[in-house]
């Protein structure tokens, strides 16, 4: 291409001279020649130029669009592309919607779509069982008792919990108590009795009197009992004693339905009612009334 110095318009390098030129000159002289448009340029280059150049214009208008307004296209038309899995050492592979499929991975799922089921043992396996608590607390049959003396015993019972018990004793020199919770006195004195099942535990307390006053005779030498009249509940017992003699004594209770009475005067309280316990020694009997409660 070359650039005419006279008008400034490039021109072909297949011409010797400017062609503009070479026109305005035969206008000058009135020749009727076929003017040439001022666009154009050149046989060749001045096309070639102006192609590329949209060319380049089109490709990066092309990529914008692509790079910000792929996927939307794509849905718009329906075309869409699978996706590489994410784990190719599994063997999983995309189905077509893009949902993992096979393979064996963690990312399995069962044909219901349930995610759950993932075919991990671990999300299946059951959970380790706790131990069950029970439901209600241990109870005693008394939260509070006496002893006559030493030697004298009483029953506990207990219920609720978990059904094993463990009985133990604060001070086992003032009283002791066995596996099945009968409480015996030891000495003078007041004690706790607790009993548990490992979860919950019920107090009960005892207090043992000291021993009678005993010897042959009395200070006015009469014979006489320990009690002329007591109550306690069913299920406890308690030991009825004749001071004033050291002779034997014959023991016996009137309605053996509310309470029985053992050869040594201990009297056991079996059901709520009245009765009379009687003691005979030396020609006399001495008497005792007997309430069971509940």
């Amino acid at each position: 291409m070359h650039k005419c110095e006279v008008c400034g318009e490039y021109y072909s390098d297949t011409y010797r001279r400017c062609p503009f030129c070479e026109e305005e000159e035969a206008l000058r002289r009135g020749k009727n020649v076929h003017r040439r448009s001022r666009d154009f340029r050149s046989r060749r280059g001045g096309h070639a130029i102006g192609v590329l150049v949209l060319l380049l214009v089109f490709v990066a208008a092309g990529l914008t669009v692509g790079r910000f307004f792929g996927d939307k296209i794509a849905d718009m038309v329906g075309i869409r592309t699978p996706l590489p899995p994410d784990d190719t050492s599994q063997g999983g592979q995309m189905d077509p919607d893009g949902a993992p499929n096979g393979g064996g991975g963690t990312g399995d799922s069962d044909p219901s779509g349930d995610p759950n089921l993932t075919g991990d043992p671990d999300d299946t396996a059951p959970e380790n069982p706790t131990e069950q608590k029970p439901d209600t607390a241990v109870v005693l049959s008394s939260a509070d008792f006496t002893l006559s003396t030493a030697g004298a015993f009483h029953p506990l019972t207990v219920t609720g919990g978990s059904g094993s018990y463990t009985w133990t004793s604060a001070n086992p020199a003032i009283a002791t108590v066995g596996e099945d919770g009968k409480v015996t006195g030891v000495a003078a004195g007041s004690t706790e009795i607790t009993v548990t099942d490992g979860y919950t535990s019920a107090v009960c307390i005892v207090r043992v009197k000291g021993a009678e006053s005993g010897g042959d005779t009395t200070a006015s030498g009469a014979v006489k009992l320990n009690k002329e009249d007591m109550t306690m509940p069913a299920g406890t017992t308690y030991q009825l004693k004749v001071s004033g003699t050291s002779s034997a004594v014959t023991w016996a209770i009137e309605d053996t339905s509310i309470a029985t009475i053992d050869g040594d005067g201990t009297v056991h309280f079996v059901k709520k009612g009245t009765t009379t316990a009687t003691a005979t020694v030396d020609g006399k009997t001495l008497k005792c009334i007997v309430r069971v409660k509940k």
